[in-house]
């Protein structure tokens, strides 16, 4: 049975993971003939009352071996996930057990393998999940970190897409006007005005502006946050990798230039997953690797999130404290001054009176751990500068996005006619208007195109 999308055929796969076996693993079939297939499989399937849990025994239909006993649950058409009549099997979990139902299920004809995320499609098409919802629990399933649970949490919630709704209610509103205005042009009837027409315009622009801000900070926080360890060789960055983790992943040694390549791996700092990055030591070399390391160091410090600047508080020299103080001032920086518990009281004063003015800096020992608290506060203070909005922000699709910013453009192009020319051209500005209002009606989804939808859903995980 040919797979597709917008078809209306029963649809089934196993909806937990079959990464490892489990106590419990379900199948979820959904569509038409979801009972059909269900009494095939046990001729004692109840379907009632609906939504409570019945005692199932699945056998092979050639030879009534049983292939498991589990628990079945019954959704009437309009009452489930995917707003299609539903039946969950809650089987044993291991693979094989649930990869036989799977298959005995299949050879009644009565249903397809679903396609990547179909289920979560066939919910958006009857209504029960937005796109964005959808894109959301997605996300849901991925999340790695609490800030990722509760951004996709609220993307769920219908009233985050109430401000978009706002603005498009605005928009209407304005091509009411507008093309009430075309029909008395050559009248001396005035329908609106231009002042009206852009307060209200650069109302949805304000609006239309935070909301893009909220949802690129939303999607940096699912894609997690690049936090770079840079610095001279020697500098003790490896060690500090090491002690961030707690774990021995990077190579520590005294011969400078150990690190040439890129070391990565992932860190919860409160709510936020960090990726770190232990990079090669900076400085000028002819050795072709090691100058090669260099050059990914610093590219990627170029496009971090976060950049630790280390230094090594018993050895750093005046020259290169006064070089970091004439830096360009960012709000993704963080000096810290390494080996903490080497450094004498002198010492210690001397540094932190050439740093005045620099902030945030951290004294860490990564021996002793002092100083190790500092630092995961102070990344996740200049995490919480940047994107402490997030939170209430939405998850959106590349293509919600793209309407979105098709959406501003429109309207300010309605808003550049109307400053021009005032209504002489209603037809102009109402031609504008229609491409912002069908752009929201497309990051809510209530219109969007079959193509995006396919291309969508197809990035989802078989079985959601």
């Amino acid at each position: 049975m040919a797979g597709s999308y917008f078809s209306d055929d029963t649809i089934i796969a196993v909806a937990t993971s079959l990464a490892a076996d489990a106590g419990v693993g379900i199948i979820r079939v959904s569509g038409k003939n979801a009972k059909a297939v269900a009494l095939k499989l046990d001729p004692n399937f109840k379907s009632e009352p609906a939504r409570y849990l019945h005692r199932i025994q699945i056998c092979k239909m050639a030879t009534g071996e049983v292939l498991d006993d589990g628990l079945s649950v019954y959704f009437r058409a309009g009452a489930s996930f995917t707003g299609e009549e539903v039946v969950e099997l809650q089987l044993h979990g291991g693979r094989h057990v649930l990869q036989a139902v799977l298959q005995e299920a299949l050879s009644t004809g009565l249903c397809r393998l679903a396609l990547p995320g179909e289920f979560s499609f066939q919910a958006v098409r009857n209504g029960k999940l937005s796109l964005s919802g959808a894109s959301a629990l997605q996300k849901m399933i991925s999340a790695r970190s609490d800030l990722e649970v509760k951004v996709a949490r609220n993307t769920l919630s219908n009233d985050r897409m109430a401000d978009i709704r706002k603005m498009g209610d605005i928009v209407r509103d304005l091509l009411t006007k507008v093309e009430l205005s075309i029909d008395f042009v050559d009248q001396d009837v005035e329908v609106t005005t231009s002042e009206f027409i852009l307060d209200k315009a650069n109302e949805v622009i304000t609006s239309c502006d935070r909301i893009i801000k909220k949802v690129n900070s939303a999607r940096r926080v699912a894609q997690g946050f690049e936090v770079v360890l840079l610095g001279e060789p020697n500098a003790g960055k490896s060690t500090l990798f090491n002690a961030m983790l707690a774990e021995d992943r990077a190579i520590v040694s005294p011969i400078a230039g150990t690190t040439r390549d890129i070391i990565t791996e992932e860190l919860l700092v409160g709510p936020y997953r960090l990726r770190l990055a232990d990079t090669a030591g900076i400085r000028g070399t002819s050795e072709v690797i090691e100058a090669t390391g260099v050059e990914r160091a610093l590219m990627l410090a170029s496009a971090a999130e976060i950049v630790l600047h280390i230094y090594d508080g018993t050895s750093v020299s005046v020259d290169a404290l006064k070089e970091l103080c004439v830096l360009p001032k960012k709000n993704n920086s963080i000096v810290v001054v390494t080996k903490a518990d080497l450094m004498t009281p002198e010492n210690t004063a001397r540094i932190r009176s050439e740093l005045v003015g620099i902030e945030p800096v951290v004294f860490v020992s990564a021996k002793s751990g002092t100083g190790l608290l500092e630092l995961f506060e102070a990344i996740r203070t200049v995490l919480d500068a940047n994107h402490g909005d997030a939170k209430s922000g939405f998850l959106a699709t590349e293509y919600q996005l793209d309407m979105l910013v098709r959406f501003q453009k429109a309207v300010l192009e309605a808003c550049t006619l109307v400053k021009t020319r005032g209504l002489r051209d209603p037809e102009l500005v109402s031609a504008e208007l229609r491409i912002a209002a069908q752009a929201l009606e497309n990051v809510i989804g209530e219109t969007t195109p079959d193509t995006v939808l396919t291309k969508i859903f197809s990035e989802f995980c078989i079985g959601k």
